[in-house]
């Protein structure tokens, strides 16, 4: 069997029929053949390969075999066109026609990342101090940010070694351009990842399952259903520490959990980070209202904490569940609350009130409020204080390839 890896996509029993070439330009045709689900599911896949808000540069990775007899090199391209076409009644094959353009040093590109970011606004400086941080796969070669000399945690994810690199003064990273070189089969290691209905998503099109979706970067996971999001760490071996969380509004001395959301919104999705968007009615938990509970969920490569935000035109004290009664064995401290025999903290919480309850407890805002921000997730090898200082850091990131 012959294998064309494009991006996340796995083509498999491809037949190439034909290959023209043209400067940068390699165009391929030829036959996607597997199961009625599998083919519509690659077919997704490859036309999310156009989108110009997701990966605008895909790893190509060729399993040599019949296409070694082809000049197809494995390296790292743009997706410039694709072409699908099915017949009637045979949907367990279809016609493929892609265009790809290489980088510029395709077989080993220059990277770079421009990443911004400052303290988060709902985690107070005098709480905590945020530390920017950046994380490639550790098989980056060359890494460099211009001026510092960062250090660097190396961290075991499902899919592969990671590299985070923070500096001692923790704000290099709000302002840098950090480069590296790296293989096009070491791309997806650590990644953020989504996929919905069980299927990996390529792009942001997918289908409106908000009771089916799953983020996870390889360190934690994030399984969405009816109103809970359950969440899990890699022990290096399998996921464990399955516990559930919730996003709820106080009243008095109750809660009522969001129920299962009606919509869902891919916000972004690439590799080095992935944002959804769920959408609630406010009227399941309240009663002749008219308003949308907005939640997003964020993960980034690298990170062991969850960015979980609330918006909504509704001002209640909005809050959150937690799968932990934190007791004895909890710390309060850099504007967290962490459970050292379960390594599961909470953060932005300072500025919260904690009711415990049966089976765990319930932080909620003191005052009614439209917006509000938390970290759900796991400490790892981080301990509490990088942890929350890592989280502290509200950053943003794009990856480029530039010239050398």
């Amino acid at each position: 069997m012959c294998d064309l890896k494009i991006g996340r996509g796995q083509l498999a029993d491809v037949t190439v029929r034909s290959m023209t070439a043209r400067a940068d330009q390699t165009d391929i045709s030829g036959k996607l053949a597997g199961t009625p689900d599998e083919v519509v599911h690659a077919l997704q896949q490859l036309r999310a390969l156009e989108d110009p808000a997701g990966e605008t540069v895909v790893p190509v990775v060729v399993t040599p075999c019949a296409l070694a007899h082809l000049p197809i090199v494995s390296g790292f391209y743009r997706v410039t066109q694709v072409d699908l076409s099915m017949v009637a009644l045979k949907y367990d094959r279809a016609e493929v026609g892609i265009s790809l353009k290489r980088v510029q040093g395709y077989a080993a590109p220059l990277f770079e990342a421009v990443v911004i970011g400052g303290q988060r606004a709902t985690s107070p400086a005098g709480q905590v101090v945020a530390r920017a941080w950046h994380a490639v796969p550790a098989a980056a070669a060359g890494y460099e940010t211009g001026t510092q000399t960062p250090t660097n945690y190396v961290l075991q994810s499902a899919s592969g070694p990671i590299s985070v690199f923070t500096t001692p003064t923790g704000t290099h990273f709000f302002d840098s351009r950090p480069q590296w070189f790296l293989p096009p089969d070491a791309w997806y290691a650590g990644a953020a990842t989504l996929r919905v209905g069980g299927r990996t998503v390529v792009g942001r099109q997918v289908q409106n399952l908000p009771g089916d979706w799953q983020i996870d970067n390889g360190l934690i996971r994030a399984t969405g259903g009816p109103g809970a999001v359950t969440l899990q760490r890699w022990d290096g071996a399998s996921w464990v520490g399955a516990a559930q969380w919730h996003v709820a509004r106080g009243r008095g001395g109750g809660v009522d959990p969001l129920t299962a959301p009606h919509t869902l919104t891919v916000i972004r999705n690439d590799p080095a980070g992935v944002t959804i968007r769920c959408a609630h009615d406010a009227a399941a938990i309240i009663p002749g209202s008219r308003f949308v509970v907005h939640v997003d969920y964020s993960l980034r490569r690298g990170s062991t904490v969850m960015d979980v935000r609330l918006a909504t035109r509704g001002a209640y004290q909005w809050g959150f569940l937690a799968p932990v009664a934190w007791g004895a064995g909890s710390t309060l401290a850099y504007d967290s609350r962490m459970d050292a025999s379960l390594q599961t903290i909470a953060c932005g919480v300072s500025a919260l009130s904690q009711f415990d309850r049966v089976g765990g407890s319930y932080f909620a805002s003191l005052t009614d409020v439209q917006a509000a921000a938390w970290g759900w997730g796991f400490a790892h090898a981080h301990g509490q204080q990088l942890t929350a200082e890592f989280y502290a850091a509200d950053q943003e990131e794009r990856v480029l390839v530039v010239a050398r």
